[in-house]
């Protein structure tokens, strides 16, 4: 099912929030690609993305977050200086890796170094369901494993449809996945690039 967002209200937010507290998996626009997401609370929904992606267990998600305030909640205490680097680049097109706490399911704690990947998108949906929610929503490409992410609601619905509550389109993505860094060490590590700009000036 296509829900297009003219708006972002209250409304808009209550229906979409009642469809992830219930368990429901949505694909949604982020800044960079759609994103294919649950609540992260929700174990039994995460696993059910794992099964629609078939995708290996030992390969977790993103969590997507509205504030650095709320991403805080995720990852161990931030050093000042990851601190600088996450304010003076979000929101944007990026995914930082970041030493994992106890709130972050273990599905989605990468091994054996027990970190998790952090986002918050600048972008108008995920900034406000998150809010709304207060809570973060797992992030993942809309595809199965190994094949390239899809970015168009229609192809999505053809693809997963059945497998969906909802497919929202609001403010289309550019297109390109996130940069993902890892700063659990002393300086910015690059994991992967893309729509965020690297090598940082």
């Amino acid at each position: 099912m296509i829900i297009v967002l003219e708006s972002i209200n209250d409304r808009s937010l209550a229906d979409t929030a009642n469809l992830l507290k219930k368990g429901g998996v949505i694909a949604y626009p982020t800044d960079t690609i759609y994103g294919m997401g649950c609540l992260v609370s929700n174990t039994q929904a995460i696993e059910k993305i794992f099964k629609i992606k078939a995708r290996d267990e030992a390969k977790p998600m993103s969590l997507l977050c509205s504030s650095l305030e709320m991403l805080s909640q995720y990852c161990q205490p931030l050093t000042p200086s990851n601190k600088n680097l996450l304010r003076r680049l979000l929101p944007g097109p990026y995914t930082f890796i970041l030493s994992a706490n106890d709130n972050v399911p273990p599905s989605l704690v990468g091994q054996p170094r027990k970190t998790v990947g952090l986002r918050i998108p600048r972008h108008n949906f995920c900034l406000s369901i998150t809010k709304y929610l207060n809570e973060a929503i797992v992030t993942t490409s809309v595809n199965r494993s190994g094949e390239s992410p899809l970015n168009d609601p229609a192809a999505i619905e053809a693809s997963f449809g059945p497998m969906l509550e909802a497919i929202i389109t609001h403010e289309p993505p550019q297109g390109e996945s996130s940069t993902i860094l890892d700063i659990t060490g002393k300086e910015p590590l690059l994991v992967r690039a893309g729509a965020g700009i690297w090598p940082l000036s």
